[in-house]
């Protein structure tokens, strides 16, 4: 399959063989390792499809330099990296930590929900 790119939120999005081609710091791909294994997303992923998930990640990810020194945004300095790399990649930020949505009405930030809601949208045009 050919990759096809849409936009959503204002920003890019590449879908192609393996899904979404992502754009991502690699030390996003720990925190995204240590949530996976969070007893509310465990109750719903099992551990097996959460390790395939991160090291389909880690092959097929676009990987983007952490952004040095991010401009303070969130209550939690440590969303300003992932706010501050979406900038960059011109990516959109899908999160459902709750300091991330906050700045959703200043960033194009979706909680995950939404993300899929408007990925199925922009397959029906």
């Amino acid at each position: 399959m050919k990759a096809t790119e849409s936009t959503i939120e204002g920003a890019r999005v590449l879908v192609g063989d393996l899904g979404l081609s992502v754009r991502d710091a690699a030390a996003l791909l720990g925190e995204l390792e240590r949530a996976l294994a969070y007893p509310k997303v465990r109750s719903r992923v099992a551990a097996a499809e959460a390790a395939a998930f991160v090291t389909l990640l880690r092959e097929t990810a676009l990987v983007e330099a952490d952004p040095p020194a991010p401009p303070r945004r969130s209550p939690d300095s440590g969303d300003d990296c992932l706010v501050a790399l979406a900038g960059a990649a011109g990516a959109l930020l899908v999160s459902g930590d709750a300091h991330v949505l906050a700045l959703a009405d200043r960033f194009p930030i979706l909680a995950p929900r939404l993300f899929l809601e408007a990925l199925e949208r922009s397959g029906e045009q």
